[in-house]
């Protein structure tokens, strides 16, 4: 059972019990009246007839559990100090919290996305100072090895059936071909017109936030 310090330097003690995940903290308020708190509920105080061991007991009943109890339990059974127990219990909510918010994220994201790209808007300040805007991105084939080049366009801009040859499989190979760029066997004017030839599509503009 906690002690925690309570106003006019009263004590005060508090139990938290948990059950498939709801926590319930059952405690006295400074007027020594048994106080139930739950998520998502009022506190309740109860009458003067209960005592908190008479409560704990009660939510014992119903299967709940002390919740310092039941982590040692886990801690004893994974091995672990306790410390690191509520670490690992901490970060796991944390993680539950983090996948709710992103998939609330992810909805509202979707909803201005389409209204910005249907209406063709870049950015929209928020009310409080930042701002969400479509980062213009393209989707480049620079770490692709056969994508990067047309065929039949390094096929007339190099003429020369031997050093096609060194630089295609088929298809062309970017890695290849970059390489035999920068080796001086080309004029120049070659070497810029084949670079002109890489294939750079648009992609998709990236949703963001800045200030």
């Amino acid at each position: 059972m906690k002690r925690i310090q309570g106003g006019e330097n009263k004590m005060q003690q508090q139990v938290e019990m948990v059950q498939n995940g709801e926590v319930a903290i059952v405690r006295l308020n400074e007027d020594g009246r048994v106080e139930v708190i739950r998520e998502g509920q009022n506190p309740a105080v109860l009458s003067s007839d209960y005592t908190l061991d008479t409560v704990v007991k009660k939510f014992e009943e119903n299967g709940w559990k002390q919740k310092e109890e039941k982590v040692v339990k886990a801690a004893s059974k994974n091995g672990v100090p306790l410390n690191i127990q509520q670490e690992v219990d901490e970060y796991l909510k944390l993680h539950a919290k983090k996948a709710e918010l992103e998939a609330q994220m992810n909805k509202l994201k979707k909803d201005i996305r389409q209204y910005m790209e249907n209406n063709d808007v870049k950015s929209i300040a928020g009310t409080e100072g930042k701002q969400v805007y479509l980062q213009e991105a393209k989707a480049s084939n620079s770490t692709s090895i056969y994508t990067d080049y047309d065929l039949n366009q390094v096929m007339v801009a190099l003429n020369d059936n031997e050093l096609l040859r060194q630089v295609t499989e088929v298809r062309v190979n970017a890695e290849k071909l970059e390489g035999l760029l920068k080796m001086g066997k080309l004029p120049e004017s070659k070497v810029a017109e084949i670079r002109s030839l890489k294939i750079v599509r648009p992609g998709t503009p990236r949703f963001a936030v800045k200030k």
